[in-house]
């Protein structure tokens, strides 16, 4: 992949020309939520100081990135990866230390883009502004598409998923984690419930950028489960992710 020609403005590369209304009121949000954080504290997620108001969901989210890094060093070699809606970049950072790795931190938020070039300078690390849906990459330039808890923000998912296929070489991954999955007859209940959510927050804007995707929007493509909460975890109250971890092969 040739980048020598990007547009780098504050370390974060920018692919895209056009800025999109999201971040804004994105940003507004996850100020309110406490998500958005210092870059110290940043620089050590998923591990959080003792005052973050998160720290049992970052214990695990930790399980979660565990889990996915560990699956990666037994495939081995080299490879790039895509992470795909990146944020603050922490888990592009965890990627980045996997030897043989190259990671593209793939995002329309600029505000948590710049913090992570801050936070996470290395080598085979770079950060970019950019819609996937735009010509920005080549098709067949990565190894494997890694989706973290961002899928809630792409409204049509078998869209999004096609798109990340068209970038992968042939046999390559897409790796879901630590989204919601939902059942169809429960989509009515989760809108209303994360409505009341963003009401509460005095964020009813966001319900603008918040889809709800069920398990029908697998069913087209080669898939797998290779985690789930599953019946034993909720009888013995394990604490562990509620999200599964979905792989589709290219």
């Amino acid at each position: 992949m040739d980048t020598t020609q990007w547009k780098c403005q504050n370390g974060v590369y920018h692919l895209s020309k056009s800025p999109y209304d999201f971040e804004t009121p994105y940003i507004r949000y996850r100020k309110k939520e406490g998500y958005v954080l210092s870059d110290a504290e940043v620089s050590e997620l998923p591990k959080t100081f003792l005052y973050n108001l998160h720290r049992k969901e970052w214990e695990l989210r930790s399980k979660s990135v565990n889990r996915l890094l560990n699956y990666l060093k037994k495939k081995g070699g080299k490879a790039r990866i895509l992470d795909l809606g990146c944020g603050n970049g922490w888990v592009s950072n965890k990627l980045a230390h996997l030897e043989g790795f190259e990671i593209f931190g793939l995002d329309i938020n600029l505000f948590e883009l710049e913090q992570a070039v801050r936070v996470f300078p290395l080598e085979n690390l770079k950060f970019c502004y950019g819609n996937v849906y735009e010509s920005i990459f080549e098709d067949g330039s990565f190894d494997y598409v890694i989706i973290g808890d961002a899928i809630p923000y792409f409204s049509n998912l078998q869209q999004l998923i096609n798109r990340c296929r068209s970038l992968l070489k042939g046999g390559g991954e897409i790796h879901i984690f630590d989204s919601a999955i939902h059942v169809e007859n429960q989509i009515e209940e989760a809108r209303e419930q994360m409505g009341l959510y963003f009401e509460k927050l005095a964020c009813s804007e966001m319900m603008d950028f918040y889809y709800f995707h069920t398990k029908q929007d697998f069913s087209h493509y080669d898939y797998e489960y290779l985690y789930s909460y599953g019946f034993f975890n909720r009888l013995l109250r394990k604490k562990d992710s509620p999200y599964p971890w979905i792989k589709i092969i290219n």
